[in-house]
């Protein structure tokens, strides 16, 4: 799972791997609109580049950094490098916001 193969399985599918990517994630949806930057760890993370809003919409996605288990990254979402804490929810850039769990 995160070996190079993966890297390269994601973008022989359309996905922009920009450097080392260790995937240890459990859902990835819509790879063709993601985008993982420089140094990504996905760990038990779901990302997805759709959501249904009255219709199908599909957005690109870009995720960097560290995601521990449970974080959550939505179509449109930019995830900014670092490290998130785990259960914490990227919401797509139209909300303009970004919350995690302990918000709510």
């Amino acid at each position: 799972n995160g070996s190079p193969l993966v890297s390269w399985y994601l973008m022989t599918r359309g996905c922009n791997v920009e450097g080392d990517l260790w995937y240890f994630g459990s859902f990835l949806y819509d790879v063709g609109v993601l985008s993982f930057g420089e140094n990504t760890i996905i760990d038990d993370a779901h990302i997805m580049g759709h959501y249904f809003d009255g219709e199908l919409k599909v957005k690109s996605t870009r995720v960097s950094g560290l995601l521990h288990q449970g974080c959550f990254a939505h179509a449109g979402a930019v995830v900014p490098f670092g490290e998130h804490t785990p259960y914490t929810t990227f919401l797509t850039g139209d909300d303009d916001a970004m919350t995690s769990a302990d918000e709510v």
